[in-house]
């Protein structure tokens, strides 16, 4: 399979999109019975879209099509941003499949999430971020690196727990500059303004959106880690040991650039599982997120393994396991 997919761009591209849509209808059909639970209470600024859609006829199935484009999308966009700063040195769509296969786990207990969207702002700000490494002027890519966290966290407040993520990135890539610093800032605030601008012309209470959103950051939401998910979960830790073995051999020998982007990538992860351990509010959504830099680890071994039965069996496992939980878990 590794093979195949490898030479055929087309017949990978094509399975892609089969198996998104599979990897979220098939938990659309095996849950039919169950109802759409809405958060109860009005959700923070733009986040409060789902509340919506799920008062809509047919609102599983619209949002089952949203969710499997989005993870389409997210997965190329990925892909074209691994390609392009040469973290992959094939041109094979690895990144995309491993993102909707990851996010699959989110799919265990909550099908619609709105991290979805904030999370295609995260790759958004990952590009720009990759772009500024080779730029040794002061940029004024961290002001947009800012604007779109905001934008990000008006749909998954949480995201904005990311920021010491931007911080860091800049003593990764160069050495520390007030300017930029104040540009993440100033970045990140513009939304919120022009956003309570809208709230005061509007009459609408800031200040029972500040007790709604304290609402929902305290919303303590719990993960069911039953025994067939942490078996799965369990292979996949096993490949990213294998894999992240792999990656230490190659950042030895890495050039300078590829390194940073590397310890980008690493610290991204750490900080998504800060999020995970320490705020109530975040779920098993948060798999979404995880599917960013773990999906760059696994597509950097698999685009450059060898073509052997032990690594075709593993990818082949990857991809049935969070399917396999979603049906029978």
């Amino acid at each position: 399979m590794l093979k195949l997919f490898r030479r055929n761009q087309q017949a990978f591209i094509l399975f892609i999109i089969f198996y998104s849509f599979f990897s979220v209808f098939n938990v659309y059909v095996v849950r039919a019975n169950q109802p759409n639970l809405p958060i109860p209470f009005l959700l923070p600024f733009l986040a409060n879209y789902k509340n919506i859609l799920f008062e809509l006829d047919n609102s599983g199935f619209i949002l089952s099509i949203f969710t499997a484009l989005g993870l389409i999308f997210a997965g190329f966009y990925l892909t074209r941003t691994s390609i392009k700063f040469l973290i992959l040195q094939r041109r094979a769509q690895f990144p995309a499949i491993f993102v909707i296969s990851i996010s699959s786990f989110a799919f265990y207990q909550e099908l619609f999430s709105e991290i979805l969207i904030a999370g295609l702002f995260i790759l958004f700000i990952i590009h720009r971020l990759f772009g500024i490494a080779s730029n040794q002027n002061v940029s004024l890519r961290y002001l947009d690196v800012g604007i779109l966290l905001a934008i990000g966290s008006l749909f998954y407040f949480n995201i904005i727990f990311l920021l010491p993520f931007l911080w860091i990135a800049q003593f990764t890539f160069r050495q520390f500059n007030w300017r930029e610093f104040l540009y993440t800032l100033i970045g990140l605030a513009l939304p919120f303004i022009y956003i309570l601008t809208g709230y005061f012309v509007m009459d609408i209470s800031i200040k029972e959106m500040v007790n709604i959103l304290f609402q929902w950051l305290t919303l303590d939401k719990v993960v069911n880690f039953t025994w067939p998910m942490m078996a799965s979960l369990g292979v996949y830790l096993f490949v990213m040991a294998i894999a992240n073995l792999y990656a230490m051999r190659k950042y030895a020998t890495a050039k300078v650039q590829l390194r940073k982007f590397y310890q980008l990538i690493f610290y991204l992860f750490v900080n998504i599982l800060l999020m995970f351990i320490f705020i109530p509010s975040v779920g098993i959504e948060i798999f979404i997120l995880f599917s960013i830099p773990t999906s760059i680890l696994l597509s950097s071994y698999f685009s450059e393994c060898r073509n052997n039965f032990m690594n075709n069996i593993l990818f082949i496992l990857l991809l049935i396991t969070p399917v396999a939980l979603n049906i029978f878990g």
